[in-house]
């Protein structure tokens, strides 16, 4: 076997040397497979008639797993880092040309606007929103990039949870009203209250909730946001956005995070990259939320 062969390779150095030391092995033993670094030396002079040895072995597994975990922390960093790197380089690329051809959709409809068809015009907006739509989804990509690779830029400090709700609540809306889509707010319980947190970051995740609550209601349908927090841990709010669309079956709730999926929704024509929940929760995680 593999084990036996480590085993007498460290004996005949031993036997040649007088010592050896470093070997490892791997067994499986009835609690799991386990590492093992050996220790062998002889026990006469080398030159000599006696062939006895010492051996000695060392369970080195919880080693071993941490440097695994190291080489792939490491991995991961690295692959992070070129990842982040291509992105960058390839967005001023790709942004370039798309602001133009946004730049100009724009000029089409406001210069040429009486002259266009009916059908012309149609075109032209459809090139307008697939454009804007594109635009979004790199941002968001890039975004994402910083994010995961430990640049998201936080200045964390005191900021009034209350105050950055109402300040996000106009940015959506406008969509809540051209649905039908009714608001109630009820954040008296943090009016006074602070948490640690990047303001602008705060309110990029509100937003980001709150446009999906607009999004994926229903018609004359309600949003609810309520402020509270646990009496266990009074250092934390809770903030929670609540709508009356259709909600999210059991297999749709594991893949909720998942960059990119929309979990259907682009069957139904509603707008969206699958990237904005996926940043609100590393967000949240980064400024320990």
């Amino acid at each position: 076997a593999a084990e036996a062969g480590v085993v007498m390779a460290a004996m005949e150095e031993a036997l040649r040397e007088g010592i050896s030391s470093g070997a490892q092995l791997q067994l499986s033993l009835p609690q799991g497979m386990r590492w093992f670094e050996l220790s062998v030396s002889r026990k006469g002079p080398v030159q000599g008639l006696d062939t006895r040895f010492i051996l000695l072995s060392r369970d080195i597994t919880e080693r071993k797993l941490a440097e695994a975990a190291l080489l792939e922390q490491q991995a991961v960093a690295h692959a992070n880092q070129v990842k982040s790197q291509f992105l960058s380089r390839v967005s001023h690329e790709l942004r370039t040309p798309l602001n133009a051809v946004i730049g100009f959709a724009q000029l089409l409809l406001h210069d040429a606007h009486a002259r266009m068809a009916a059908g012309q015009r149609q075109h032209v907006e459809y090139i307008l929103r697939a454009g804007q739509h594109l635009l979004e989804m790199i941002n968001d990509i890039l975004d994402l990039t910083r994010i995961e690779s430990g640049d998201a830029g936080l200045k964390m400090e005191p900021v009034r949870i209350a105050e950055l709700i109402a300040q996000s609540l106009p940015m959506v809306m406008t969509q809540a009203e051209a649905m039908g889509v009714t608001v109630s707010v009820d954040t008296l319980k943090l009016a006074q209250r602070q948490v640690m947190g990047d303001e602008r970051r705060i309110k990029q995740v509100l937003i980001n909730v709150l446009s999906n609550a607009v999004k994926y209601n229903r018609v004359g349908g309600q949003i609810t946001v309520h402020g509270s927090w646990q009496e266990a841990e009074p250092h934390h709010v809770i903030i929670r956005v609540a709508d009356t669309g259709r909600g999210l079956n059991a297999e749709q709730v594991k893949n909720l995070f998942e960059p990119f999926n929309r979990l259907g929704a682009e069957r139904d024509g509603i707008e969206g990259t699958g990237l904005g929940l996926v940043i609100s929760q590393r967000l949240m995680d980064a400024m320990g939320g």
